[in-house]
């Protein structure tokens, strides 16, 4: 069996079923989720287990299962022996810790019975079986309406742009601001300029976990700051991305989904640097025909 570590917002739980999924479906191996985090989430910015939202059946671990993966079979020993020699012993074989943040293919070599921890923020890990993941995503339908409202109105534009702008803990938390930083209205402006002269009458739908600030910031001659999801709720706004036939991203996994299942073939732009304060190789992070600026 595959468990995968379940951990941080949407998106993130996204990416992280996403490659455990398809190496489930490569190996034919049951997949089982531990979603122990959301327990006791520490020092990291509070957050739900979501998945359940989508149309497929998540198997949750259990604890004694888990264990089984993750712990050194002579554990005691190995806490003792570490003590004493004061080094660390390696992880047993079937824990698989993300080496780093780009695509790894030594994922393709893990054990049947394994453990896989990381955020896996590469599409690579899941493109062969992409039709399965996107078979998996499906959103409930949307019956309020107030997203019915916005729904229709997307629908209604032919060239309808879903630019997101992420700041909640990007600004809020010391820590997560200097990690990931935002993205500037320079950032935005010079998306915009590109973007604009491509399509003809573009509409802007701006998705923000903060609308006031969007509504006081951006000054589009045709655009609808979207609001109202929040909350259990928030996943509405990415559902609502998918139906936009182009998209200028944010540093953010969340408008990444959105892009990544969207309906339509459009330009999509994203920021060339996606985090703040790491230099990590993010090339894999896009998508092919994606616009970097």
């Amino acid at each position: 069996m595959i468990i995968a570590k379940i951990f941080g917002g949407l998106g993130n739980q996204m990416f992280q079923y996403a490659m455990a999924r398809s190496l489930s479906a490569d190996k034919l191996l049951p997949l089982l989720l531990d979603t122990s985090w959301y327990q006791s989430t520490g020092n990291a910015t509070s957050r739900d287990f979501e998945l359940p939202l989508f149309s497929f059946e998540t198997r949750e671990a259990k604890k004694r299962a888990v264990d089984k993966l993750t712990k050194h079979r002579f554990s005691r020993l190995v806490n003792s022996t570490e003590k004493i020699f004061k080094k660390k012993i390696s992880l047993p074989s079937s824990y698989i810790k993300e080496p780093h943040f780009h695509y790894w293919s030594g994922i393709t070599s893990v054990p049947e019975s394994c453990y896989l921890e990381g955020y896996w923020q590469s599409p690579r890990y899941f493109e062969k079986n992409k039709d399965i993941i996107k078979g998996d995503f499906i959103f409930p339908d949307i019956s309020d309406s107030l997203n019915l409202s916005y729904y229709r109105k997307i629908r209604a534009e032919e060239n309808a742009v879903c630019l997101h702008v992420r700041r909640g803990d990007y600004v809020s938390n010391a820590v997560t601001n200097a990690f990931h930083g935002c993205c500037s209205m320079e950032y935005y402006g010079d998306a915009v300029a590109y973007l604009s002269p491509l399509i003809t009458k573009p509409h802007y739908f701006i998705f923000s976990d903060d609308p006031e600030w969007a509504l006081q910031n951006f000054n589009l001659e045709k655009m609808t700051v979207v609001t109202g999801n929040s909350g259990k709720n928030a996943f509405r706004d990415m559902q609502l991305m998918t139906y936009c036939k182009h998209h200028i991203l944010a540093n953010s996994s969340f408008s990444w989904w959105g892009a990544w299942l969207k309906e339509y073939q459009g330009i999509t732009i994203a920021p060339a640097r996606w985090f703040k304060g790491a230099e990590y190789k993010t090339d894999d992070l896009y998508l092919d025909g994606w616009i970097k600026i």
